[in-house]
């Protein structure tokens, strides 16, 4: 297993609402403080166990059109929630599971292929 370290992710084209999230903010509604986190808590939790992460870790959440990322370590990333159809340096990678991405490497999540939109 890799050492962790601290990883930037340089945003090299940003996304159509890409946000960090994490599972919300519960038992402070009385405060006036919604709950808000992650739209899909399924995928989020799934992404964080896969790299290691407690559950509760913040994470990227993309909407449509993902961003172009570039990474400045070997870090390990998990893809999970709508087929983004996600390429790592041009290559097709694998949603739904741990994946390694080398120092220098390029993310994009292309489109939402299998998202149905009203």
């Amino acid at each position: 297993m890799m050492k962790r370290q601290p990883v930037q992710i340089h945003v090299l084209k940003g996304g159509w609402l890409t946000t960090v999230q994490d599972l919300g903010r519960y038992g402070q509604q009385h405060y006036g403080v919604s709950v808000s986190g992650a739209m899909d808590s399924f995928s989020a939790i799934v992404a964080n166990r896969l790299v290691g992460n407690q559950d509760q870790a913040a994470m990227l959440e993309l909407t449509l059109k993902g961003p172009e990322l570039e990474f400045d370590r070997d870090a390990v990333i998990a893809i999970t929630g709508a087929d983004l159809s996600p390429t790592v340096n041009g290559t097709a990678v694998p949603m739904w599971q741990s994946l390694v991405i080398s120092r220098g490497s390029r993310l994009s999540p292309d489109s939402a292929v299998d998202l149905e939109l009203r």
